[in-house]
């Protein structure tokens, strides 16, 4: 959970802040008043959903820790947003690894051929 400090100046600091996403206001030994924000939430009021920023492809979940998102990809998949197939074995002689079809499959450069363009 993340933390963001306001202030203000009446006696009831916590009815003048309204923490969103379920975010809860708490108050400081010093009167302060700050929203807890719930995790995958962050800002003053938790207004920004840090998944939102993350749009996960090819099926990949948004995963919220701390003060970062990250993509869990499924397989074939992998890369910051789960966006590159992974041929197994690697692609050679410069082809491409694709998804097609539900299938990680090599795209081969011209002039080579095979499962794994050798």
């Amino acid at each position: 959970m993340r933390t963001t400090t306001m202030r203000t100046l009446s006696s009831q600091p916590c009815a003048e802040v309204e923490c969103r996403n379920n975010g809860t206001c708490v108050l400081s030994a010093d009167g302060q008043a700050s929203c807890l924000c719930l995790e995958g939430f962050n800002g003053p009021r938790c207004e920004f959903n840090m998944c939102a920023t993350m749009p996960c492809m090819n099926g990949g979940i948004c995963h919220a820790s701390g003060a970062e998102a990250r993509c869990e990809c499924p397989p074939p998949f992998t890369g910051v947003l789960c966006e590159q197939a992974i041929c197994n074995p690697v692609c050679g002689n410069g082809g491409s690894c694709e998804f097609i079809n539900e299938s990680a499959v090599c795209q081969c450069m011209p002039g080579t051929i095979g499962i794994n363009c050798n």
